[in-house]
């Protein structure tokens, strides 16, 4: 599974089981349109990945990626408020939780910004929350065939008999 895909399906999990406010309201999408009655709710994706090679022959990459999570809420009185205690409980939920935080290297970085949507019957406010995680990503070349053994032949000086070495490669049972 990739990286990105795992990351998105583990953050959902860790959401839904943090009992915030939004609830169920966890999806693995940046596109969701939502009713009023479904808010608040939380959209779940993966921006971008950035990597360079620190390997010489396996690549081997020191990954950025970059995990969106939109809190959306009906715009009512308080929902700065709303919008503020969701956001917490999304950090809390993350960042405060070591099997999470232990997957990456760094948490590199973590913003929020906070937006307005009137394109449809209710008004919508939406916590942009970015957090930058990095982590090494391996990419070791598959072998598709077999060793079978190993023939080396040492040829001796004048005079010397000459030997042959055999390495048998499979391994007792």
């Amino acid at each position: 599974m990739h990286e990105r895909t795992r990351l998105r399906n583990d953050v959902v999990t860790r959401l839904k089981a943090a009992n915030t406010v939004a609830g169920d309201d966890v999806y693995k999408s940046r596109v969701v349109s939502f009713e009023k009655d479904e808010l608040p709710a939380l959209s779940i994706f993966t921006l971008e990945q950035q990597g360079s090679n620190s390997g010489s022959h396996t690549p081997v990459f020191d990954d950025e990626i970059t995990l969106q999570i939109d809190a959306y809420v009906a715009t009512n009185d308080g929902w700065d408020d709303q919008l503020d205690i969701i956001c917490e409980q999304v950090e809390d939920a993350l960042l405060k939780d070591p099997e999470f935080v232990k997957q990456f290297s760094t948490i590199k970085s973590l913003s929020t910004n906070i937006a307005f949507s009137d394109e449809g019957e209710t008004t919508i406010a939406t916590a942009v929350i970015k957090i930058g995680l990095k982590f090494t990503s391996e990419y070791h070349p598959v072998i598709t065939d077999d060793l079978e053994g190993i023939d080396v032949q040492v040829t001796s000086p004048p005079g010397i008999a000459s030997m042959k070495i055999e390495i048998d490669t499979e391994s007792e049972g």
